[in-house]
C-alpha cells in the first residue's frame, strides 16, 4: 500500500486509521525491519528481527513450527495480561536455544526487558520483505522499548517508519480496493494530526491512499536495484549475442576448412544426415562445456554481486537468495541446445552441401596454400 506519488513510508496515525477498515481487506498489517538487543551468554547481542502489527501473521497464513504466532491482543501497550511476547525464527530457535523442545514459554531479554517467546516460525518462513528473513518478531506496540530513546509510535505525522500492506478479501480486487480507499484518505489525513498547514500541503499534493499487487512481498531493493539490474541484463545478452556470433563464424571457418574430407566420406558413402549430425554433435559438445563452465561460475559471480548489494553479513545487510535452481538450471540447457542447433546447422549444410568435385578441388587447394 502506498500514498500518493508512489511513497511507501506510512506513519502510526495512517496506519492506525487503515487497520480496522475491512470493507475490502481481510487483514491490514504493517511492519518495520529493526535491529533488536538481545542478552546473550557474553552481553547483548545485534539480532535482525522486525517488528509487526498484530494482524501481520493472521495475513501471512503461515502456521508457526511450534507454540502460537502474535496477535493483535499482543500488539498494545505492555502486550497482552500474560505480558511481552516475541516469534523467533527457526534458525534463531537452533542457534539460540540448541532446538530445545521447550523453547516456548521461555524468558529472552530484548532492550533489557524480558519477552516471552510465544511461537517458532518454520525456516522457509521469510515474512514480508524477502530481503530481511528477520530472527525475531516483535510486537510493533514494543518499538518505544526496543528503539529507545525514540519513539515512533507517538512520533505521529514526524515518523514516517512503517511499510503498510494488506490481504485482499475473497473475490475483491486491487481497482476495487483502491475505489474504497478513495473515500477514506480524507478523513484520516485528517485525523491525524492538528496541523493544518501539513494538512493543506497534502491536499494540494492530492493525497491519497493506493493499493497495488503484493504477491510477491515488498522490498525496497526492487527500486533500487532494478533498472541497474535490467541494464546489465541487456549488457550480458548482447554479450551472449556477440560470443554466439562469433563461435558461428569459426565453425563456418572450420566446415569450410573440412570441405574436402567432408566431400571425400560423401563420395565414400556416407549419407549427408550422418555427416550433419556429426557436426551437430560437434558443436553441441561445446555448447555443453561453455553451458557446464558457465553454470561452475555462476554462483560465485552471484554470491560476490549478492555480497556487494546487500552489503555484508551484519544485522542490517539484506538476505538476497542467489542459490541457483532448476528454473535457472532449465534455461542454461535451452540456450545450450538452441544455440547448438542453429549456430551448427547452418555450417554443416553447408559444408555438406553443393557440387562434390568442386568441394574436392577447393580442398586440394587449400591444402597446397597451406
Amino acid at each position: 500500500m502506498r500514498r500518493a506519488g508512489r511513497r511507501y513510508s506510512f506513519c502510526t496515525p495512517f496506519f492506525r486509521g487503515l487497520e480496522d477498515k475491512h470493507d475490502v481487506f481481510a487483514n491490514v498489517f504493517a511492519y518495520n525491519a529493526d535491529t533488536l538487543q538481545v542478552r546473550g551468554e557474553s552481553g547483548n547481542e545485534n539480532v535482525r528481527g522486525v517488528l509487526v502489527s498484530g494482524q501481520y501473521f493472521a495475513a501471512m497464513q503461515v502456521a508457526p513450527l511450534m507454540g502460537r504466532y502474535l496477535t493483535p491482543e499482543d500488539d498494545r501497550e505492555g502486550g497482552s495480561p500474560q505480558g511481552l511476547a516475541v516469534v523467533i525464527s527457526e534458525e534463531f530457535w537452533k542457534t539460540w536455544f540448541g532446538r530445545a523442545p521447550d523453547v516456548v514459554g521461555k524468558k529472552l531479554v530484548i532492550a533489557n526487558t524480558p519477552f516471552t517467546v510465544a511461537g517458532v516460525m518454520p525456516k522457509w518462513f521469510t515474512g514480508a520483505d524477502p530481503t530481511q528473513r528477520p530472527l525475531i518478531y516483535a510486537p510493533q506496540s514494543a518499538d518505544p522499548i526496543i528503539d529507545a530513546p525514540r519513539d515512533h509510535i507517538h512520533g505521529g505525522i514526524h515518523s514516517w517508519w512503517l511499510v503498510v500492506m494488506a490481504r485482499l478479501k475473497p473475490g475483491v480486487t486491487v481497482e476495487q480496493a483502491n475505489a474504497a480507499l478513495l473515500p477514506l484518505s480524507g478523513p484520516i489525513l485528517h485525523g491525524s494530526t492538528d496541523d493544518g498547514n501539513w494538512i493543506r500541503d497534502e491536499e494540494k499534493h492530492h493525497f491519497h491512499f493506493a493499493a497495488e499487487p503484493g504477491s510477491l512481498g515488498f522490498a525496497y531493493v526492487r527500486f533500487v536495484f532494478r533498472k541497474p539490474l535490467v541494464t546489465m541484463f541487456c549488457m550480458c545478452g548482447g554479450i551472449l549475442l556477440l560470443a554466439c556470433l562469433n563461435l558461428a563464424s569459426l565453425l563456418l571457418a572450420r566446415g569450410a576448412a573440412r570441405e574436402r574430407e567432408l566431400a571425400m566420406r560423401l563420395a565414400l558413402g556416407a549419407t549427408r544426415a550422418r555427416l550433419v549430425r556429426q557436426l551437430l554433435i560437434e558443436s553441441l559438445l561445446i555448447a555443453v562445456a561453455g553451458t557446464a563452465l558457465g553454470l561452475v561460475l555462476a554462483p560465485v559471480v552471484s554470491h560476490a554481486l549478492v555480497a556487494m548489494l546487500s552489503g555484508g553479513n551484519g544485522p542490517d545487510s539484506m538476505a538476497l537468495d542467489a542459490s541457483l535452481d532448476l528454473r535457472v538450471f532449465g534455461f542454461a540447457a535451452l540456450v545450450a541446445v538452441t544455440a547448438a542447433v542453429l549456430i551448427g546447422l547452418i555450417p554443416a549444410l553447408k559444408a555438406t552441401g553443393g557440387d562434390l568435385n568442386e568441394q574436392i578441388e577447393r580442398g586440394a587447394a587449400c591444402d597446397e596454400g597451406l
